[in-house]
């Protein structure tokens, strides 16, 4: 509906609608018990319910009398508070190094009213622009009412401040106290840290705190000078100051990872450079001084998220409107490394999610995950797959299973998944011998792993058939590698059993070689021949 309003310098509701939008309404329905109205416009139904957070308190003229009267305690000050005898110190440990903690991350929804918070504390007198080299980190708390308190997390100085020592008065004590006392206050400060001045001397304790140019994101170019004629390393440590300055701009650049890994992270062999941890620290110095420009987030667009695992390494890439905001790449572990692959790209979106959360979660985040063939996620497949030995087997054509010769010597495995639950299995594991034709079926809980699968394979074919000599599956090596590790640990066991049959067979016949001797015979003796 269309209304008419007058601009007017009030506080509390943004609109008042008074008797001349009432006058259009006609019959109106009140329900003041519950703050209800009912009407109709335009044949359709209207309810208005009334917010109870918005419920006048009553005060008296006294009272009003009184907040007029102290107007200036009672407003929003714009100054510093008066200094008292005694204003707050802030006192160190001796040689105490300047206190600075890397600032939280925050939402992206937090940011303007952070600002907010900054540009009124600055007006009102309260804070004022810092060099000093100490620095807290800033969160914002919810309060009841829906804003924010602006809250410094002074734990890491705290940690380095002499602690004031004074004795504290019991509960007794202070009822004491209060003998013959007629009159009680309750006293509540407004923002009350900010009506004690700080010692000026002591004011820089409380500090709270890349370039970015108006095209996006870059590289420092004075820390780019700095890496780009940094010397060969001579010692560990070197190298380690070296990593510490580029890996702060790894978001930069791509393959970062696999680039510093495999050289230049420190190893148990100790320390040693030669001709390719100086061509790694070259190819690193060459990416810095050429790392490309990120754009700047826009959090009224859609962020794409392109990921992709491969059998060591997964790869994402953070874009908006085609333009990367960063990138991100990690070397899997040995455990993520025989993972199913569908595995992998998963632990790639949920790393990704933690790494950029700032970006995704925004007042919570709706999401599609569509999946790309490779050739068409050039970016992420290539982080991905840069962790890859040289000498990984290339593909191939596929070739033919052997025509099998005798039972059981020869088996595949597959997995029937999907099915209804019952009593906590969903999936069958199928194992077919090639020559017969012949098949075993065990049940597997949803949450299986190799370990499981093989203790399995060993209780239906091996029990009953032995090993075969070849296991095919169409499934991730997670299977087989289970396998392997127990033919190595049954390999161990019949190479002791075999060990000690020997020793025992030795023992015997020296045993019965003791009691043997060489007797002579003459002819016609008689014999005795135990049969």
């Amino acid at each position: 509906m269309d209304v008419d309003l007058l601009v007017l310098p009030i506080k509390g509701p943004d609109i008042v609608l008074g008797i001349q939008w009432l006058q259009k309404l006609g019959k109106v329905t009140h329900d003041y018990s519950t703050q209800r109205m009912e009407f109709t416009w335009l044949d359709h139904v209207y309810a208005l319910k009334g917010d109870d957070a918005l419920l006048m308190k009553r005060i008296s003229l006294h009272h009003m009398h009184a907040l007029l009267e102290f107007e200036d305690i009672y407003g929003v000050p714009y100054t510093l508070p008066p200094h008292w005898s005694i204003d707050h110190r802030i006192h160190l440990f001796p040689n105490t190094k300047p206190i600075n903690v890397r600032p939280y991350r925050y939402p992206h929804y937090q940011k303007g009213e952070m600002e907010k918070l900054v540009n009124e504390m600055l007006s009102q007198g309260t804070i004022r622009v810092s060099h000093s080299p100490f620095s807290s980190p800033v969160l914002l708390v919810k309060k009841k009412d829906g804003s924010y308190r602006f809250w410094v997390n002074y734990w890491a100085l705290n940690e380095v401040i002499v602690k004031d020592k004074f004795p504290i008065p019991t509960a007794n004590e202070m009822f004491n106290e209060l003998g013959g006392v007629v009159i009680f206050t309750k006293l509540d400060l407004r923002v009350g840290y900010h009506q004690i001045c700080g010692y000026d001397q002591d004011v820089y304790n409380t500090a709270f705190r890349h370039i970015i140019s108006n095209r996006g994101v870059e590289v420092d170019p004075k820390n780019v000078l700095v890496v780009s004629k940094w010397p060969i390393p001579m010692m560990q440590r070197h190298v380690r100051g070296f990593l510490g300055l580029a890996g702060y701009y790894q978001r930069f650049i791509k393959d970062y990872a696999t680039l510093a890994a495999p050289y230049l992270i420190p190893s148990k062999n100790g320390f040693k450079w030669g001709g390719i941890e100086d061509a790694t620290l070259s190819a690193l110095k060459d990416r810095l001084t050429h790392a490309p420009i990120l754009c700047l987030p826009d959090f009224e667009d859609t962020f794409v998220i392109k990921a992709d695992a491969s059998v060591v390494g997964i790869g994402v890439v953070l874009l908006q409107n085609g333009r990367p905001l960063g990138y991100f790449s990690r070397k899997l572990g040995p455990r993520m490394t025989v993972a199913a692959t569908y595995q992998k790209e998963l632990f790639a979106i949920v790393e990704v999610v933690y790494k950029w959360c700032q970006y995704l979660k925004t007042y919570g985040f709706d999401f599609d995950i569509e999946y790309k063939t490779g050739a068409s996620n050039l970016v992420a497949d290539a982080l991905s797959r840069v962790f890859e030995e040289d000498d990984e087997a290339s593909g191939g054509l596929l070739q033919p299973l052997p025509i099998p010769t005798a039972v059981w010597e020869d088996v595949s495995i597959d997995f029937i998944m999907g099915l209804p639950i019952f009593k906590g299995l969903t999936i069958i594991l199928v194992m077919v011998d090639h020559f017969t034709k012949y098949a075993h079926f065990g049940t597997l809980p949803t949450s299986f792993n190799a370990s499981k699968v093989a203790e399995l394979f060993m209780d239906m074919v091996v029990k009953h058939h032995g090993f075969p000599k070849t296991i095919v599956s169409d499934r991730d090596p997670i299977f087989v590698v289970a396998i392997d590790e127990l033919l190595v640990e049954r390999n161990v066991l019949l190479r002791q059993l075999k060990e000690n049959l020997f020793a025992a067979r030795n023992r015997m016949e020296m045993q019965a070689d003791c009691s043997l001797g060489e007797v002579e015979f003459n002819m016609g003796d008689k014999l005795l021949v135990k049969l």
